[in-house]
């Protein structure tokens, strides 16, 4: 993955910037918002290389470049909010109902995580570390500006599909990214003919020791990169077919349960996703492992181990799957002896 350096612009380029416009046709589709340089032909765009303080006027209206600060409730180049989930249309709305669903914070029945105000921090200038640009399909650019930050360690701001034109840049595709900030990194998968914006970045308030890895999918729809919810596929079991959340996964987690002999249960999960099939596929491998606490220079013993495969059906506005392997072997076995002997149901 290559992340593009940011170096200053020519004083004629930068005088000459005019963020948000489209003031000459582009070839293919109309981009969502274009930036032109005045010099013609700019060395920064055949370097394909702008500072921070351009993309931050480029991606967020009326930004404040001497200040380097953003609104308070910033907005995107299109005008819409840069802080609330893009969500994606409806195939067919009735009169007022996307409106209303937006309003709600719901997608196809789910919850979608739009509370800013938990652990959101103060607005702050905004640094050269406050962007990230990875490179995206055909030559351009994919670039991430976090306009609002948490007390997580995850920021939220407008994320955008870059391409270079001679003059300048056209934004071709544009939404809006929550997630953790440390070692951020995107890039563009296509499975099934579904195009991705695939996230990854560390949660390092996970563990004293370690950070864990966080990966986040946003289909983009329409030339939107949008936030949907997963919903479990429907069953005997689950008639109604659960929420789970955001299209957000934990590559590796842990789980620790005290069971009533006094033994500590550990429960451990990897994960990875593909995209090389019809659909995304994620992989689970689940381990559980017990420790006598009147034992703690002894070595854990094995109890459990499972396994499972499940794909991500895009459907309307959401991503169909089974139940994660992690959640019933918690449910299971969080409590079961130690010393139980009936064998782990792999799927």
């Amino acid at each position: 993955m290559i992340t593009r350096r940011l170096l200053p612009l020519t004083a004629a380029a930068t005088l000459g910037l005019l963020a948000t416009a489209c003031p000459k046709k582009a070839t293919g589709p109309m981009p969502l918002c274009t930036a032109e340089v005045a010099s013609g032909t700019a060395i920064e765009s055949e370097a394909q290389e702008l500072p921070p303080d351009l993309w931050f006027s480029i991606l967020l209206n009326n930004f404040d470049r001497e200040k380097m600060r953003p609104e308070d409730e910033p907005r995107d180049c299109t005008g819409r909010s840069a802080i609330q989930p893009t969500i994606p249309p409806l195939a067919d709305p009735g009169p007022g109902t996307e409106a209303e669903a937006e309003a709600e914070g719901t997608v196809a029945g789910c919850p979608i995580n739009n509370d800013l105000e938990t652990g959101r921090l103060p607005v702050r200038p905004l640094t050269a570390e406050d962007i990230v640009i990875n490179e995206g399909p055909d030559g351009s650019s994919l670039v991430w500006v976090q306009a609002a930050h948490f007390e997580d360690g995850q920021a939220i701001g407008p994320v955008a599909m870059v391409e270079w034109t001679q003059g300048g840049i056209a934004v071709r595709a544009l939404g809006n990214l929550r997630t953790y900030t440390e070692k951020a990194r995107m890039r563009i998968e296509t499975a099934g003919g579904q195009r991705l914006l695939v996230a990854e970045s560390d949660n390092c308030t996970f563990d004293e020791k370690m950070c864990q890895r966080i990966m986040k999918l946003l289909p983009i729809i329409n030339d939107r990169f949008t936030t949907v919810p997963l919903k479990r596929v429907e069953d005997e079991y689950h008639p109604g077919g659960d929420c789970l959340g955001e299209a957000t996964f934990a590559m590796f987690d842990q789980h620790t349960s005290d069971l009533p002999d006094g033994w500590i249960r550990e429960f451990e999960i990897v994960r990875s996703v593909s995209f090389d099939g019809e659909y995304p596929l994620v992989a689970e491998q689940v381990v559980v492992r017990d420790k006598d606490p009147n034992q703690p220079d002894a070595p854990p013993q094995d109890f459990r181990e499972a396994a499972n495969d499940r794909q991500l059906v895009y459907k309307d506005r959401y991503f169909e799957t089974r139940g994660s392997v992690w959640d019933e072997m918690i449910e299971n076995y969080g409590s079961v002896a130690h010393d139980a002997s009936a064998d782990a149901d792999d799927e």
